[in-house]
């Protein structure tokens, strides 16, 4: 029989210091205990990312223009190697066999759009001789190679879309992603205390929320679990000695699963409500409807990410983040720029059929005194942006109870 393969990712906060290394260490070795072959993804070490940044721009001030993107993406990736190679270093010492590989070692194939690309293609050929010889393969994720032959990264947070991609590409039983928080929760729950764990969750709502600005996984991550339909489990690699050592863990966390569990035919109901600060509106009217779709198509040409984009009949409406402002701006002249907003999220389902649900969200905004500038319903989302303010923590928990 066959060994069932696993892949398993562990972030900058799971790998911050020599000790949280050696931990992670023995999560792994307790998952090569159960008989897994093992492709193990890692992220820089905490804040060596920043750190890496903020270095460029005292070199260059201009280091995070896109003039610079090539460098940019030659630097960051250091930051995956290094802890690729300490993890390799203590799994030797637990007398495990592991090797490190870069991600163009790992054959990771990318789009050649510097620090946002995306992953073509995976040629695993060296990750496979390393499993037929019973090693650990460990790889440096965030990054890939062009076909030009050009390093890259897949932007923030895309350590985990390396993982969940290899696991696609492996065949993976499961993708465990490791964290500093033991699962997805209803909120953020340092800002709402009553948010609730959610034991499993539909792949496609853990995508319209994270796209939204939730924070636990990247949602380049769940475009790849709902095509290619791989299990993923959220957890916390932040776990006692003894449990690890009895493997007590495995089935902790959050599963996020291709489809959807939900058992009542046509309830409306919400799963996540999130809140994402540092969003822009940008808008733009009184255009022919020829040439709004030509902006579409122009947009798209120049693979800016949004959180959302509305056309109408005369216009267009985006919705991204502050830092993207001036790079949508140099694609169109917006009449309307509105800069320093929170969205406000509610992802869920049947939404367009709960009337009560928006009465009950506009009245607290009305309570609070806070005027939305955009608003929209659809059948799995309701996206409000809000001039960002201090009351938005309070706001959000009485959203978050109105939804229970």
């Amino acid at each position: 029989m066959t060994a069932p393969l696993s892949v398993l990712k562990f972030g900058g906060s799971s790998v911050g210091s020599p000790e949280r290394i050696h931990r992670v260490a023995r999560i792994i070795e307790a998952h090569h205990k159960r008989g897994e072959k093992l492709v193990v993804v890692v992220s820089a070490m905490a804040d060596t990312t920043d750190d890496l940044i903020a270095l460029a721009k005292k070199v260059s001030p201009r280091a995070t223009e896109r003039t610079h993107k090539r460098e940019m993406d030659m630097l960051l990736t250091t930051g995956e190697r290094i802890s690729m190679a300490l993890l390799s270093m203590a799994l030797a010492d637990l007398g495990l066999e592991a090797v490190s590989f870069t991600g163009s070692q790992s054959g990771i194939i990318t789009t050649n759009f510097h620090g946002e690309a995306r992953i073509n293609d995976i040629r695993p050929i060296r990750i496979f001789e390393s499993l037929e010889k019973g090693k650990i393969s460990i790889v440096a994720g965030f990054q890939g190679v062009s076909l030009e032959k050009e390093i890259t990264t897949l932007g923030r947070g895309g350590s985990d879309t390396s993982a969940v991609a290899l696991g696609a590409k492996l065949g993976a039983k499961e993708v465990f992603i490791y964290t500093d928080v033991d699962g997805v929760y209803s909120a953020d729950p340092r800002k709402i205390p009553a948010a609730q764990k959610l034991d499993v969750l539909s792949a496609r709502l853990a995508y319209l929320a994270a796209s939204r600005g939730a924070q636990v996984l990247h949602h380049r991550c769940l475009e790849v679990a709902l095509k290619f339909k791989i299990p993923v489990r959220v957890l916390s690699s932040f776990l006692e000695k003894d449990v690890i050592r009895e493997g007590r863990f495995f089935d902790n966390g959050t599963r996020i699963i291709p489809h959807s569990q939900e058992t009542q035919m046509e309830n409306p109901f919400v799963s996540v409500v999130n809140k994402s600060s540092h969003v822009s509106l940008l808008q733009i009217s009184g255009m022919e409807n020829s040439k709004v779709l030509e902006l579409i198509t122009r947009l798209q040409d120049s693979k800016l990410t949004w959180i959302s984009l509305r056309s109408f009949e005369s216009g267009l409406e985006v919705i991204c983040r502050d830092e993207l402002v001036d790079e949508f701006c140099s694609h169109f002249r917006p009449q309307q720029r509105l800069t320093d907003l929170t969205l406000l999220s509610l992802v869920g389902g049947g939404l367009t059929a709960a009337p009560e649900l928006t009465r009950g969200v506009l009245a607290i905004l009305k309570r609070k005194k806070i005027e939305p500038v955009h608003v929209l319903i659809g059948d799995e989302v309701m996206e409000i942006a809000v001039p960002t303010s201090p009351d938005l923590d309070p706001l959000l928990a009485e959203i978050h109870a109105l939804t229970r």
